[in-house]
């Protein structure tokens, strides 16, 4: 995490500038990886170690690889109770002039008062603000 901005009220606190958090449990983590080129993710998931941090956390290497693959489809990734019990995280990339995925931005709310309509919402927000600003790193969309 390179930046990070908290609500008023907020309680998550996993997420601190600095800090690495894997790649399997983390929307950043997904998108991060589900856009590398294939040689750089084969490199990635050789010997990956799926640590389990909740009930829901992926810890199949093919389920992992399918979950990238939606990712990709739908253009976000989704945390759902992956790294931290009763926190959801969304995220989603910034590419570059290039075409390549230079970071990601995301959020982090609590599953009890933000239901899936609004949760949604946010990410359409996430992505608004991604196009944008890959737009100024000169990406052109195909």
């Amino acid at each position: 995490y390179i930046d990070k901005v908290e609500g008023d009220e907020s309680i998550v606190r996993y997420s601190l500038i600095g800090r690495r958090l894997p790649l399997h449990s983390t929307a950043i983590g997904k998108v991060l990886l589900a856009y590398q080129a294939p040689n750089k993710m084969e490199l990635f998931l050789k010997n990956y170690h799926y640590q389990q941090q909740t009930d829901n956390t992926i810890i199949n290497e093919t389920v992992f690889r399918e979950e990238l693959e939606k990712v990709k489809e739908q253009g976000y990734a989704l945390v759902d109770q992956e790294n931290e019990q009763g926190v959801r995280c969304a995220a989603v990339p910034i590419f570059n002039g290039k075409g390549y995925v230079l970071a990601a931005l995301s959020i982090s709310t609590l599953v009890s008062p933000v239901n899936d309509q609004e949760l949604h919402l946010f990410i359409d927000l996430l992505k608004t603000s991604c196009k944008d600003l890959s737009e100024q790193m000169r990406y052109v969309d195909e």
